[in-house]
């Protein structure tokens, strides 16, 4: 594994090629990401000061996996959003291992009090993975419409080692 890397135009390409449908686009970044989406939306966000917009690569370098991190309250709750893997690499622990590498930069960094994050109901694997990286529900979560189906959001919430209490997630 070689870390996480910022968004450069080249990722930002075979990323926006990894969302094929508008139900994909919302599934990985909620119903306010761009669909169709492509590599200069992708580096427009990137480009937001609230927003840090990594990839991983494989051990040949071929980028397997993005996620976003969006600062709140001052940079002490970061958001983690966008977490999309190569839908060619999925099952094979790249989201897991994205994941892994966004907390390791979290935790690491001593004014963010927790990290949260949204997921649907429906999306069970992704929502088991949180849950075993140590996040836990919260209130909140949202009911939206994508293709003619009401989609559920989940918030969840995983505090930073030995911080106590975060800001809430508002």
């Amino acid at each position: 594994m070689t870390g996480l890397t910022p968004l450069t135009p080249q990722s930002a390409a075979v990323v926006a090629g990894w969302v094929h449908s508008r139900a994909d686009a919302v599934l990985a970044g909620g119903p306010q990401f761009p669909f169709p989406l492509t590599a200069d939306l992708l580096l427009g966000i990137a480009a937001e000061p609230e927003w840090r917009v990594f990839t991983l690569a494989d051990e040949r370098g071929r980028v397997v996996a993005t996620a976003s991190l969006y600062t709140k309250d001052g940079g002490r709750l970061l958001r983690i959003g966008r977490v999309i893997v190569d839908p060619d690499r999925r099952g094979e622990g790249w989201g897991r291992r994205v994941m892994e590498e966004l907390l390791a930069l979290t935790d690491a960094d001593p004014s963010v009090l927790a990290t949260e994050l949204g997921v649907f109901t429906h999306n069970e694997l992704a929502r088991g993975l949180y849950e075993r990286l140590g996040y836990r529900p919260v209130p909140g979560g949202v009911s939206v419409e994508v293709d003619g189906e009401r989609w559920q959001t989940d918030e969840l919430i995983r505090h930073g080692p030995d911080r106590g209490a975060a800001p809430s997630s508002s």
